[in-house]
């Protein structure tokens, strides 16, 4: 009778297992399409079990629901109690497994709530678990975070690694997400060539995705469309969106969609639908304190009461956020500073309105910087990840030649492993050689881009100094003044694409700016030239503008505005080793805590200096730039001296 019913005791402890194993597999089924089902499924297990692994596994899941409905409190609650649990247990591999899921879920947590460098921190320690068939979809969500940071180059280089573990180890299914990624990330750089490409290949694979992945998909190809301009094509995959979230109950993606629908309709002219969404989702960012939602919310806000002309909450609004606020996606300030930008125009505060001109013309600058050095990690990258697969080859084939001594005689032996060696030998070279290959041209590469960036920004730094200068001093000028001013232009723009050009084109074109500054020395002014006749002026090179500018300081900051009589003086002589070039003022001098009614940026000096810096690298002798105040009269002007030396070489290569 005994052991009848201890038999009976078992069976029906294990019939009570196997159902609830039942009810914690529904709950993962549902948890994607119906995650206030799954918290009702899992309540049942975690009511009718005690502290086990089924129950923290179930408590698990149910923090999963709880992000997936925006109950973040209670999410984070829950993940670090099974954590805990885990943590408190033998590893094996299935517990290895659960620990790295509660990393990944707290990183998705502090995500949400705009911790990026906390969400990094759990994201890594989740990966470390090395979790073959998980550790893509962990790199995925650290890219997002190095994307929201800015930080392009990163978030490209964990793409690239994620997706050569998809092809490596045959996780096609993985590709979905990594593709789509990679296309926001170029979409963040505006390539939108492509990032559509990279949209085309996971919408391919649309259709077969979960209701949470069909919800982020097609949130980001409406951003494609919004930043394409195409609006109402925008409209049609947000509208996806929501009818996605509503049904499955995402309250996070819901609001973040009104958000996107709100933008949307501002841009169709549907105001009261434009009103209605900002206010709705604006309400419950707020709760959750998730900053960059609230932000956007704003310049949404902003363009609203641009178009319904509403300036009192204009002026409200503007007051909500700085111009410099931290922690907020390049993309969402861009947007803001073009509304901005609109307002200030409209209201006829043209200064304000060239101010975030400028500013939304920086962030770009600063894609397209990061683009360079994406384009350097891609191929990094790829280095590396070419290295790894030759290193797996030479193993191969290194275990074969093993097993094969096994059958050969010892003189066959010898001859194999001589034909080893000299295979080893001959594949390190290989590698060294193509190595130091490669680094030459990435270093190359790298200057390149550097060259690039000094001299794109060269003409639009004298572009903007001059027509600032006109613009507030324009009257009716004479023709031969706008003549003079058009010459100016186009020649800085021919400069802008050379690295050096004939002394005789400076002299000239720093002639001709100082007949265009001229007014601003008043009557009692001096220019003399002092150009050494031995010297050719159309053989003699030397760096754009290089004489323009430290002109156009002595005039802007040593002698405008100066009551005494003024002296210009430039000498042109040759010397020894080289060409000394000096220009002497009897202005104010260096240090002189004097502002000026149009004060510059400095931007051309840092030009000069860096171009400098970058030919003297690939020189023995070196050009010499210096600036300093008159000998003995530190109060009474400055002298600018260049030192040329004698064939310089004018080139980076």
């Amino acid at each position: 009778m005994l052991i009848h019913s201890c038999s009976r005791e078992d069976d029906k402890k294990s019939l009570q297992e196997s159902k609830l194993l039942n009810l914690l597999l529904q709950g993962n089924d549902s948890l994607a399409t119906h995650p206030a089902s799954t918290i009702t499924i899992l309540g049942q297990v975690i009511s009718q079990t005690m502290d086990s692994t089924t129950y923290h596994k179930a408590l698990m899941t149910k923090g999963k629901a709880y992000f997936l409905l925006g109950k973040f409190d209670s999410a984070m609650y829950s993940v670090h109690k099974a954590l805990a649990y885990f943590q408190a247990n033998q590893l094996s591999d299935s517990t290895k497994e659960l620990i790295s899921d509660c990393y990944n879920t707290i990183g998705n947590l502090y995500s949400r709530s705009d911790k990026l460098d906390s969400s990094i921190i759990f994201y890594e320690k989740a990966i470390q678990y090395n979790i073959p068939t998980r550790t893509p979809d962990i790199l995925i969500n650290i890219a997002d975070q190095y994307k929201f940071k800015g930080n392009y180059a990163m978030s490209v280089s964990k793409l690239r690694r994620a997706l050569f573990l998809c092809d490596s180890l045959g996780l096609k299914k993985m590709k979905f997400p990594v593709n789509f990624a990679l296309a926001d990330v170029y979409l963040s750089l505006r390539d939108f060539k492509i990032a559509d490409q990279y949209y085309l290949l996971a919408e391919k694979e649309l259709n077969e995705r979960n209701v949470n992945e069909k919800i982020v998909f097609s949130n980001n190809r409406g951003n494609y469309y919004y930043y394409t301009a195409n609006y109402a094509k925008s409209k049609e995959w947000f509208m996806k969106v929501k009818h996605l979230a509503e049904t499955s109950k995402n309250e996070f993606s819901s609001n973040l969609c009104y958000l996107n629908l709100a933008d949307i309709y501002l841009h169709l002219n549907g105001m009261d639908s434009a009103k209605h969404y900002v206010e709705s989702s604006e309400k419950y960012f707020l709760k959750l304190h998730f900053k960059p939602a609230i932000y956007y919310a704003n310049a949404v806000k902003l363009g609203i009461a641009l178009k319904t002309k509403d300036f009192a909450a204009i002026d409200f609004l503007k007051k909500e956020f700085g111009d410099n606020e931290g922690g907020i996606d390049p993309n969402l300030i861009s947007i803001r500073n073009k509304f901005l930008e609109q307002i200030a125009y409209e209201q006829g505060n043209y200064k304000s309105a060239y101010f975030y001109l400028n500013k939304n013309q920086q962030l770009n600058d600063s894609l397209r910087n990061d683009l360079s050095l994406k384009r350097i990690a891609e191929l990094d990258f790829r280095y590396r990840q070419d290295t790894l697969v030759l290193s797996k080859e030479i193993y191969i084939n290194h275990q074969k030649s093993e097993v094969q001594s096994l059958k050969l005689s010892i003189y066959f032996w010898i001859l194999v492993s001589a034909s080893g060696l000299f295979m080893s030998l001959a594949i390190y070279f290989l590698i060294k050689k193509r190595h130091s290959q490669q680094r030459i041209a990435y270093l190359e590469q790298i200057t390149q881009f550097r060259m690039t960036n000094i001299r794109n920004r060269i003409s639009p730094h004298f572009l903007f100094n001059v027509l600032n200068n006109e613009i507030q001093d324009m009257d009716q000028e004479k023709k031969e003044h706008l003549f003079t001013l058009v010459h100016l232009l186009r020649k800085s723009l021919e400069f802008a694409e050379q690295i050096s050009i004939p002394l005789s084109d400076e002299i000239e074109f720093s002639k001709a700016f100082i007949e265009l500054e001229k007014y601003k020395l008043g009557d009692n002014y001096s220019i003399t030239w002092d150009i050494d006749p031995q010297i050719d002026l159309q053989k003699t090179f030397l760096i754009p503008l290089m004489i323009q500018i430290p002109l156009e300081n002595s005039i802007k900051h040593g002698l405008s505005q100066l009551d005494r009589e003024k002296f210009l003086g430039i000498s042109i002589q040759q010397e020894k080793d080289g060409i000394l070039i000096q220009i002497v003022d009897n202005g104010r001098g260096i240090g002189y805590n004097y502002q000026s009614q149009s004060q510059g940026t400095g931007t051309g000096l840092k030009v000069i200096n860096q171009t400098i810096q970058i030919l003297n690298s690939h020189n023995a002798e070196k050009i010499s730039f210096s600036i300093h105040n008159r000998e003995n009269e530190p109060s009474n002007g400055a002298v600018t001296s260049i030192f040329i030396p004698k064939n310089y070489k004018f080139s980076y290569k």
